[in-house]
């Protein structure tokens, strides 16, 4: 038994649907005898390419043409229709692809015609041919025999060079509307005796996207499963395509900001077997649908009275803004659910996505008062956090330890959180009560050099001078007191930064602002004690897994 599509094939140029723009080239041509020795046919698949090449080659080869098309009974085309025509070649450039390939072809085209005028040869999918095989093909292609026509066919032009291109005629086939594919299948069904229902044929139409093939086969699938009338219930049992119901729902969930009811109806369509793919795309359409009737009425959209009065009804509780975002969520995933491994998770991801712009007014409120509490408990803690000291005020000795040799003086945690918190990361106070506008909180008496450098630090950070705060983040391992002098023991390079007049003068006045009677020294130490006394720090803050994250030079 012969597939509809087949049996239905043009085979005329009267028959080509949506393409009148090139047939009446063509059949103008014919009649006028005015042939063309190279044409190009592109565009997408099942729109009519490899079949108009054919009408074509039959109609110039046609002893009677009728208005520019094969009359299928004289001599020529008898042949031409039991495919047994000796001078139409039909060549598949994928199979067929090899320089070797293309220059036998090319040596057999100065032979004459055997029975007709003109020798045609038609290249399918000729963007499939190597380099080596187009540049073989040049010549010929530019100046063939009087008796010879090429057609090429394509349908990704963009891969062909553009040496092909200048010498060929070129002709672009579009996609078929909805209604004339629509118009197509419901004339197939009246053929084959079959009845239908209107919106089964229109939802075969829409899944074809534009393809005439396409379409005809669905019909064909179709028609296998229904018995007698063909509903669409059978199109959507069969294709595996989605109700129009379920999709309205779907989407009023996501409009209202209801991921739950959303993310379960997804659910339900995928163990129904559903495409996921599909299903994105039909929600793309749905926002489509909206926007238009919002913005030019239903003129433009196609379906029931039903289907229309809900598309007046919803588009007026839809913003314009909204109804762009969600198409831009659903149609950039289509590439993702294409080679997702699960792609019902890439779907619900976009469903959370969409959600998260309608959620109601009242649950955005409650989010930024939770989050805002949480700020406030951060800034609270800070100063507890940055709390550091070491055991006393006096420089302690350096002591030998078996595994690292010179070890620094132990640190003691008065915070436990700090251990799992990033120094830099910390974001300062900003309120009015913290104690960097209040610097009587802070505790002279219980304030080790080591405790007040940390405050100078969290002072300089919170006020954004990242300058200072880089400078004086990694100098503080070695901070003594004498009297009323800050003493930070530092190696040359670190000496030369924070004896810098400018630095030096902010972190006097800092030290003055925070109300701690200091004034800042620095000492220059030998690099080498220094140098080893930071790796050794180094290491041992890696092994207590204390982040401090000192930015040692």
């Amino acid at each position: 038994m012969v597939s509809l599509y087949r049996k239905y094939r043009p085979s005329t140029f009267e028959e080509l649907i949506g393409q009148s723009h090139i047939t009446t080239t063509l059949t103008n041509q014919i009649k006028s005898g005015k042939i063309r020795h190279a044409y190009l046919f592109t565009g997408s698949r099942g729109t009519g390419k490899t079949t108009s090449a054919r009408i074509f080659a039959s109609a110039v080869n046609c002893l009677t043409p009728k208005n520019g098309s094969p009359c299928y009974e004289c001599e020529t085309c008898s042949l031409l229709k039991s495919n047994v025509h000796a001078d139409i070649l039909e060549i598949d450039a994928a199979s067929n692809n090899k320089v070797d390939e293309v220059r036998a072809l090319r040596d057999t085209i100065n032979f004459a015609p055997v029975s007709s005028k003109y020798k045609v040869y038609i290249i399918d999918e000729v963007h499939m041919l190597t380099d080596s095989a187009f540049n073989a093909l040049l010549k010929t292609l530019e100046e063939p025999p009087q008796h010879v026509i090429f057609i090429l066919g394509t349908t990704e032009v963009h891969k062909l060079p553009a040496t092909i291109l200048s010498r060929c005629m070129r002709f672009d086939f579009h996609l078929v509307s909805r209604e004339n594919l629509k118009n197509h299948l419901a004339g197939i069904l009246k053929k084959e005796n079959k009845a239908f229902e209107e919106d089964a044929i229109d939802y075969i139409a829409s899944l074809a996207e534009g393809s005439v093939r396409d379409s005809i086969s669905l019909l064909d699938t179709c028609l296998g499963f229904s018995d007698g009338t063909l509903t669409t219930q059978n199109v959507l049992e069969v294709l595996g395509a989605v109700d129009k119901k379920k999709i309205f729902e779907l989407f009023e969930c996501i409009a209202s900001g209801d991921i739950g009811n959303a993310l379960r109806i997804t659910h339900e369509l995928e163990f129904e077997g559903k495409s996921m793919a599909f299903l994105a795309k039909e929600l793309v359409y749905h926002a489509r649908d909206l926007l238009v009737t919002k913005t030019l009425g239903t003129t433009l959209i196609k379906g029931t009275r039903e289907h229309l009065d809900y598309f007046v009804n919803k588009s007026k509780e839809h913003g314009k803004g909204l109804l762009v975002e969600l198409i831009a969520i659903f149609s950039t995933i289509d590439s993702d659910l294409r080679y997702a491994v699960n792609p019902k998770i890439v779907l619900q991801a976009a469903i959370i996505k969409a959600c998260a712009l309608t959620m109601p007014v009242e649950t955005i409120e409650k989010k930024n008062i939770v989050e805002t509490k949480i700020e406030v408990e951060k800034k609270n803690k800070l100063i507890e956090v940055a709390d550091i000291v070491v055991k006393n005020d006096s420089p302690p000795p350096l002591v030998v330890d078996e595994d690292f040799g010179l070890e620094p003086p132990p640190l003691i945690i008065q915070n436990e959180k700090f251990r799992t918190q990033n120094f830099e990361q910390v974001n300062a106070p900003t309120s009015k009560e913290s104690s960097f506008n209040n610097p009587s909180s802070f505790s002279l008496t219980t304030s080790s050099p080591l405790d007040i450098w940390g405050k100078l630090i969290t002072y300089f950070r919170r006020n954004n001078d990242m300058q200072s705060y880089n400078i004086v983040l990694g100098k503080g391992k070695n901070i003594f007191s004498d009297g009323d002098e800050l003493i930070a023991r530092v190696c040359d390079e670190d000496f030369m930064l924070l004896n810098d007049p400018n630095v030096h003068h902010k972190i006097n006045d800092a030290l003055k602002t925070l109300n701690f009677p200091f004034r800042l020294r620095v000492e220059k130490v030998k690099m080498d004690i220094i140098d080893m006394d930071k790796e050794i720090y180094r290491l041992k803050e890696m092994a207590d897994g204390v982040k401090i994250n000192i930015n040692y030079k």
